[in-house]
């Protein structure tokens, strides 16, 4: 890959330019999870490596290409670990030392800018947020058809309409739901019965642990049951009156369940009394696991 890419970089000179840079970051693994800390041993600072280094890179590229981007993804993930301080150190260093052409991208779900301003507020100064609206249907579509071109695989347009249905404007879920359906493929043509067994082992293995902890988030008591009754329910947006019925209390007793959850990030608001679960893995992790999971938390908790 590197070696494709139309500049001076090539494995040797990239290894000279960024390994003394590197090889200060400790790497920790622990049950899957790699953890990188910046190494507290060595006595320098992380930002003015970080220029150093970006100094360098761009002397062996600037008469080629036009600037440098560099990508922090899942910020929200990290906006505890001062990356606040870190971003408003290093622009304005990098505008000190002439580097206008260098770019830094911060990536996070939304929200997590608040998060970094309550680290640093002059980052809200220096950050131009731009939102990335969910994709199109045929956008994710065209996820899948162009996974599967020279495949010699096809898929049916009914798994397609579904998988699309599933992600909401979201690709990670197209690709999840396209892989697991194409892995469980066995003559070329991905049908109903492929979908269904790689959205089981989607719920039931490779996202089990996530869907689980946005339900247990949710809260205990009237919270699950509020969610067992939406994830039970024929359509996927479902009327206040029936989430009230459902737990034996009044419509107008429940705005306070209905908006921890949707602070919470579970449910959305659709309309005026009417909501819905806000991923649909969630809803079907739930049809499948959530009655046992309500034994389990079955504690009362009222608000």
């Amino acid at each position: 890959m590197i070696d494709q890419i139309p500049t001076k970089f090539g494995r040797d000179n990239i290894k000279e330019i960024a390994e003394d840079f590197l090889k200060k970051w400790k790497v920790n693994f622990s049950i899957g999870i790699a953890k990188a800390e910046y190494n507290a041993n060595i006595n320098a600072d992380l930002s003015a490596d970080f220029l150093r280094t970006i100094k360098m890179f761009w002397s062996a590229v600037e008469t080629e290409i036009d600037g440098l981007v560099f990508v922090i993804d899942e910020v929200d993930t990290i906006a505890d670990g001062d990356i606040a301080s870190f971003c408003k150190v290093t622009t304005e260093a990098l505008v000190d030392a002439g580097l206008e052409q260098v770019s830094i991208i911060l990536v996070g779900i939304s929200g997590a800018m608040e998060k970094l301003k309550q680290e640093h507020p002059s980052v809200g100064r220096i950050f131009r947020t731009i939102e990335v609206l969910p994709m199109t249907d045929s956008e994710s579509s065209d996820i899948l058809s162009l996974a599967l071109n020279g495949s010699n695989t096809k898929i049916l347009s009914t798994v397609t309409a579904k998988i699309v249905n599933l992600a909401t404007g979201y690709p990670s879920p197209v690709h999840l739901l396209g892989y697991h359906a194409f892995d469980e493929d066995d003559n070329q043509l991905i049908d109903e019965d492929d979908f269904k067994k790689g959205l089981d082992k989607v719920i039931t293995l490779v996202k089990r642990e996530e869907l689980s902890s946005i339900y247990q988030k949710a809260g205990t008591g009237d919270y699950r049951k509020i969610l067992q009754a939406m994830a039970n329910y024929q359509a996927d947006i479902v009327p206040l009156k029936h989430l009230a019925d459902y737990i034996g209390r009044r419509s107008d007793a429940m705005s306070s369940y209905m908006n921890a959850l949707i602070e919470r990030g579970v449910v959305t608001r659709i309309d005026r009394a009417l909501y819905k679960i806000s991923d649909p893995l969630l809803k079907i992790y739930i049809q499948k696991f959530g009655i046992l999971q309500l034994d389990l938390f079955s504690d009362d908790v009222d608000i």
